[in-house]
């Protein structure tokens, strides 16, 4: 697509829901005067990526490339869009600026991302399940969000969201040690075993099939106790072969 055409764009439903739905995770908006979004994933999640891609293609001329990190041989596969007008204000509201208007920097050199109060009005379930597959996973009881770079007072804004507006009574914040850098506390979001199957049921249908593991949650002895539709789509067919 042409650059003036892609600066324009309007947004489709999806690109927004995948779009504010990982700048809680991984997700990047670049750039100051004009904006444009950057996303990146481990080799491993190469189809993750690539589905990003698709999404986004028609405002993208970059097709993702594999870069290898020079000091650690970490390989990811990265692409990003061309700039875009709409997501110029989502700059504004998901990181953190000075007076001035300035983007503010954290000790580690980077700029610090935020979360708006508005958080609520911007996701949806699809929303929520493109942070899920971004920075979530299960454990022995319930789901954990990698929420460490964030504010206490941002991390209050999600914790909110998630009870008030997806009525999901079971979440809490988790006291994740301080962080090497700044020494202050960092937490991660925890959804408990009350709010557990909920939470599944609003984010499955909107995530990619290579990435439904994360929602596999298993007890102390290893045994699987959240089933996924896919976990029911196997029973039934084993099923079919013995009768």
């Amino acid at each position: 697509m042409p650059k003036l055409i892609a600066r324009t764009a309007t947004l489709s439903e999806v690109q927004k829901d995948l779009i504010y739905g990982t700048l809680l995770g991984d997700g990047h908006i670049g750039s100051s005067s004009v904006a444009f979004y950057a996303a990146g994933q481990g080799h491993l999640q190469q189809d993750y990526l690539l589905h990003k891609y698709d999404i986004l293609k028609n405002i993208t001329k970059m097709k993702p490339y594999l870069n290898k990190c020079a000091i650690t041989d970490y390989m990811s596969y990265k692409f990003s869009t061309l700039t875009n007008n709409n997501l110029l204000g989502l700059r504004k509201i998901f990181y953190l600026h000075d007076a001035t208007g300035a983007l503010v920097k954290g000790l580690d050199g980077k700029v610090i991302k935020i979360v708006p109060p508005n958080i609520s009005e911007l996701i949806n379930a699809r929303g929520l399940a493109y942070w899920f597959m971004d920075d979530g996973c299960a454990d022995q009881y319930g789901y954990k969000f990698a929420t460490n770079s964030f504010d206490k007072k941002s991390l209050d804004y999600i914790v909110d969201m998630l009870k008030n507006k997806f009525n999901l009574p079971d979440v809490t914040l988790q006291k994740h040690g301080l962080g090497n850098i700044t020494g202050l506390p960092e937490y991660k979001i925890y959804i408990g075993a009350k709010s557990r199957e909920k939470f599944r049921a609003l984010v499955e249908p909107y995530m990619l099939d290579t990435l439904k593991y994360k929602l596999e949650i298993t007890g102390r002895h290893g045994k699987k106790i959240v089933k996924t539709a896919i976990d029911v789509i196997n029973e039934n067919n084993i099923i079919r072969k013995k009768l």
